[in-house]
């Protein structure tokens, strides 16, 4: 009864008035000050994902690593070249089938690209050669770049092979399928092309995605403005 007693008058302890209840708003977190270490670290993390890109000398000198003296050689050039001169995916690049690569119209078809989206890329004449080697000496296969036995080639492999022939140019960051298309986009905006366009190249569904290549290219230009020799005249009159 006691406990009965005790429980009851609990319950008729009256709560205390709104206005003196502390209140929960919308902003009480929000509203936080971030400490300094943490606004740091926030701000460092949301700059290391920027993707990284090439210098056009070390994508010259990627380029030339395979020997062409061997099939496989002209194979890994093309394939290198396509990702790097039409900005493909490398899933996109090894679905490919023979009829998708129009070289007489300097233009690759991307069928079901990601988020199953077609597009066509166009080409430059140089890349358009480098494919043509490999199209008049590549196996039968239903995949436009293929293995000596016509098989479709495996992503990892690509990679592998990818990450050695950047060792062996010297290049200092890996080398992987999609830095290229990062290097491809990069250069377009430094060549003058809109957002817009380069967005269509891609085959990004959102224009924030592609917005991210701005800032590379932004990167790129002082870090070279900021190594740029200024000549005598310049120099004699800051004197």
């Amino acid at each position: 009864m006691a406990a009965t007693a005790d429980r009851a008058s609990v319950a008729r302890i009256p709560s205390a008035p709104a206005a003196t209840r502390p209140r929960k708003d919308a902003f009480s977190r929000t509203d936080r000050a971030i400490p300094a270490d943490r606004a740091h670290r926030k701000n460092a993390a949301k700059s290391r994902k920027l993707p990284k890109r090439l210098t056009r000398d070390e994508a010259t000198a990627l380029l030339a690593q395979p020997s062409t003296r061997y099939p496989t050689g002209v194979r890994d050039r093309a394939l290198m070249r396509t990702l790097y001169c039409a900005g493909l995916r490398c899933s996109e690049a090894l679905n490919l089938r023979p009829h998708d690569v129009k070289l007489d119209r300097n233009e690759i078809r991307v069928n079901q690209g990601k988020g199953g989206k077609d597009r066509v890329v166009w080409i430059d004449a140089a890349t358009v050669e480098v494919l043509d080697r490999w199209k008049t000496i590549r196996p039968r296969s239903e995949f436009f770049f293929c293995t000596l036995k016509g098989r479709r080639l495996a992503a990892g492999d690509v990679r592998k092979m990818m990450a050695r022939r950047g060792r062996k140019a010297g290049i200092e960051i890996r080398v992987h399928p999609h830095l290229l298309r990062h290097s491809y986009a990069s250069e377009l905006l430094e060549d003058g092309y809109t957002v817009a366009e380069v967005q269509q190249l891609l085959g990004h569904a959102r224009l924030e995605t592609t917005s991210t290549y701005l800032h590379i290219a932004a990167t790129d230009l002082s870090r070279r403005l900021a190594a740029r020799e200024v000549g005598a005249s310049h120099r004699a009159m800051r004197r």
